[in-house]
């Protein structure tokens, strides 16, 4: 499409004369027009785009350095900026760890990883109980300074920092969505 462009600016070259003096810098030659529609079809196509990555652990044999390399490698190839990647690679080994630790997780879980170049989401999908973890991000009115303390330490002691977080179970089936915005 942008090779047409470019080639109907010799083709049509009066059309491309009648727009304003400030276009003609754009659309001075075949060349500018050709890379111009290529840079502005480029960024429309690329909207809504998301790529998607699921990762397979065998019975939750699962380390969190395994996690953190499989998360790191996909976020370099997908140009995740390193501080969205940094809270996602730390929330997920905590929860994948207090999985394992409260044995919830029944057969082998997964990871999967979405990348929106908006929204970083990883769903950690297995089958057991749903893992109970206090709302993050939410701020609430207590009225207890022991009930403010005690969330606020589960907060700090879980460790997940997403910006927002889902939570849903069907069945035998349970899924944990981390959402982080970059």
């Amino acid at each position: 499409m942008s090779l047409l462009l470019g080639l109907s600016r010799e083709i049509f070259p009066a059309y491309f004369k009648l727009g304003a003096p400030l276009l003609h810098q754009f659309t001075g030659s075949m060349m500018s027009v050709g890379v111009l529609s290529t840079f502005l079809l480029n960024f429309v196509f690329r909207i809504g785009a998301t790529r998607s990555a699921t990762f397979e652990f065998e019975d939750s044999d699962m380390t969190a350095a395994e996690i953190e390399r499989l998360l790191r490698a996909r976020g370099r190839v997908w140009s995740i900026p390193s501080d969205v990647i940094d809270r996602a690679v730390g929330s997920t080994e905590q929860v994948m760890q207090h999985l394992a630790d409260a044995d919830l997780i029944v057969g082998s879980p997964s990871l999967t990883m979405t990348y929106s170049d908006f929204d970083l989401m990883i769903a950690v999908r297995y089958q057991g109980a749903l893992l109970s973890l206090p709302n993050v991000g939410v701020r609430k009115h207590f009225f207890l300074e022991e009930e403010s303390f005690s969330y606020g330490l589960a907060d700090f002691l879980t460790g997940v920092y997403p910006d927002r977080m889902e939570a849903r179970t069907g069945g035998e089936k349970a899924q944990i969505r981390l959402i982080f915005s970059g």
